[in-house]
């Protein structure tokens, strides 16, 4: 995040020529998480999952790009693992429910 400061003293004649300072804070990775997490199935044997960004005060500058993890119940190995800039991520996950239940945000 860069920031610019501009700093001017002023007499009873008026403000004088300002001074700029060009000041850049270090990007850092996001101190919280996605925020209204909903996962849903939006047709048959397609799971969704929708969210919005950490709130703009814990984003630790811009966010780039999430990462979303799909997992069956109870298995530790993922389904899919998906790389993307938007707020949405679907996965088609065979004829049943139970082959796609749990859908966990990474």
């Amino acid at each position: 995040m860069t920031y610019v400061v501009r700093l001017a003293a002023r007499s009873s004649a008026g403000y004088g020529q300002d001074a700029v300072v060009v000041v850049s804070a270090p990007e850092a990775a996001p101190s919280a998480p996605p925020v209204d997490v909903a996962a849903h199935w939006q047709a048959a044997g397609v799971a969704a999952v929708t969210w919005g960004p950490p709130p703009r005060a814990l984003r630790g500058g811009a966010v780039v790009l999430y990462k979303a993890y799909l997992h069956r119940a109870n298995e530790l190995s993922p389904l899919l693992v998906k790389n993307t800039t938007s707020h949405k991520v679907t996965q088609a996950c065979g004829d049943t429910h139970r082959d796609c239940i749990s859908l966990i945000p990474g």
